[in-house]
């Protein structure tokens, strides 16, 4: 039985019995032996005969086993290793797994040689930072996943490399890329979504600055990477390093059952997937020929809501902190509507919709929480199992509503004219331009994940104000507009709109 075997065995029979609060406590994910022999097989050529790596929230030491195993393929003789993993409970498989790999190799005369850390990887890395600058070959690592708090003695670990870390796996990303040499290479697994968003702003600017990303192997299944667990969440590999060359190789695969067999393998220049000006350096990811048109199609549009006085907010009413102010009916009329994620559907409200759990009115006790009754394009934060489409917007149409004022729930986001008031074709131009197809592909193109935020939806590339009004127009003359994507197309891409509207 080969190391990696032995590792798969030993993990899957502890996940099996391991309580899942823990992992969950822990961000604890395992890495499956398929996953760690596609990690490691991104390795293609090593440096010389001794090598030393780094495997940060090292598990049951799987991803170790997997990169021993391909750098003794390529002609390593002699492996240092150090393993870092904080939870007491798997040290000993841990220890035992590596002893095992130890052992394997010595009989075909290759060293190994291991040192087992339970201390916290960004902690003791910061401690020793001077010593261990630039000193390890190869970093793969599976790190843990969980949202960090204001003050967390992680995010002061990390905080002299990166700023604003929010998520622990972004302090392992930025530790991992400065603990490998120049001529080394990093090598992750993690959640797709630091490639979009204003949370991991700081980590793609710090990640393109440092580093050079060579290799992103996306999964088409949101289920399939970590199966045993039933992660939800999309997640990506990649391998970065600095050796010269601009290029970028993204492969694809269904799930784990066909990685490495049948990915499907595309290549860009670097500039063709980030905006290197960018101050957000949001990270493309196309899988197909079709999606990189997308891409480039997207690019001549050079203009942001922001251009045309158009902001996006989050839903400010929180329904658990706002809870006695929720009213199930409106009887005596006192109360205003209060729009929930559920309640927006592709170009309309449906409001109300009478249950217990989600009332529909608010009263006006706390107007901070509550905006004025005009237009706004009101958007899902979140998409329903049902929805084909990642972006849903809908018209509110303030006249349509008998009230002053309107609360939108957290779940949703809603664009307002800065100093004025939307109008009626502007609103439902803005509808279908990111109902449309084109914009619900770009969207996936750049987030794996259900939740759109403002602040991607503020940096889609959109048309000049007049081809948007004019869209609203032609909605409003005739709903029909939607059904005819290459319409829309036409309108937005071809610049024969300027002629009609002149």
């Amino acid at each position: 039985m080969s190391p990696l075997e032995k590792a798969s065995e030993t993990g899957l029979l502890f996940a099996k019995q391991s309580e899942k609060a823990h992992k969950k406590k822990l961000g604890q994910y395992f890495t499956s032996s398929l996953v760690a022999k596609f990690m490691a097989s991104l390795v293609d050529e090593i440096p010389g005969k001794r090598l030393r790596i780094c495997d940060p929230g090292a598990g049951h030491g799987i991803l170790s086993c997997a990169l021993v195993e391909r750098l003794v393929n390529l002609g390593a003789e002699e492996i240092f290793i150090d393993v870092f993993e904080v939870d007491k409970t798997i040290l000993s498989l841990l220890e035992s797994n590596l002893t095992y790999l130890r052992e394997f190799y010595s009989k075909q005369s290759i060293v190994i040689k291991f040192r087992v850390f339970n201390e916290n990887f960004l902690i003791w890395a910061n401690k020793n930072y001077l010593e261990l600058r630039e000193s390890y070959d190869y970093v793969i690592s599976n790190p843990p996943y969980f949202k960090l708090n204001k003050g967390d003695e992680n995010i002061q670990a990390v905080s002299f490399l990166l700023e604003g870390v929010t998520n622990i796996y972004a302090g392992f990303i930025a530790m991992g890329i400065k603990l490998t040499k120049i001529s080394g290479e990093t090598i992750f697994i993690v959640p797709r979504s630091f490639s979009s968003g204003l949370y991991f702003k700081k980590l793609r600017q710090f990640f393109f600055r440092e580093t050079r990303l060579k290799h992103v192997h996306l999964f088409q299944s949101r289920t399939e990477a970590f199966k045993e667990d039933k992660v939800l969440q999309e997640t990506l590999i990649f391998k970065a390093n600095n050796r010269e060359g601009v290029r970028t190789k993204i492969t694809t695969s269904e799930g784990i059952k066909d990685l490495g067999f049948t990915c499907k393998s595309f290549n860009y220049n670097i500039s063709e997937l980030i905006e290197l000006d960018s101050d957000h350096k949001i990270l493309h990811l196309p899988t197909s020929q079709e999606d990189y048109e997308v891409i480039k199609m997207l690019k001549t549009l050079k203009y942001r809501l922001i251009d045309h006085q158009i902001k996006v907010s989050t839903g400010r009413v929180v329904a658990f902190r706002s809870k006695n102010n929720l009213k199930t009916d409106n009887a005596d009329n006192r109360y205003v509507p209060l729009i929930w994620n559920f309640n927006v559907k592709k170009y309309s409200i449906n409001w109300p919709v009478i249950q217990d759990k989600k009332p529909q009115y608010i009263d006006r006790g706390n107007n901070k929480i509550l905006v004025p009754c005009q237009n706004y394009v009101v958007q899902r934060r979140f998409s329903a199992k049902e929805d084909k489409s990642r972006i849903v917007c809908a018209p509110f149409v303030g006249k349509e509503y008998k009230c002053v004022e309107v609360g939108f729930e957290n779940k949703t986001n809603f664009m307002y004219k800065l100093g004025g008031e939307m109008s009626i074709d502007l609103v439902y131009g803005l509808c279908v331009l990111f109902n449309s197809s084109i914009y619900d592909r770009y969207f996936r193109i750049i987030n794996g994940n259900i939740n759109v935020s403002a602040t991607e939806m503020a940096n889609m590339p959109i048309p000049c104000l007049q081809i948007i009004n004019y869209l609203g127009a032609m909605y409003i003359e005739n709903e029909n507009i939607v059904f005819n994507e290459e319409l829309i197309k036409t309108i937005l891409f071809s610049g024969k709109a300027e002629k009609i509207i002149s």
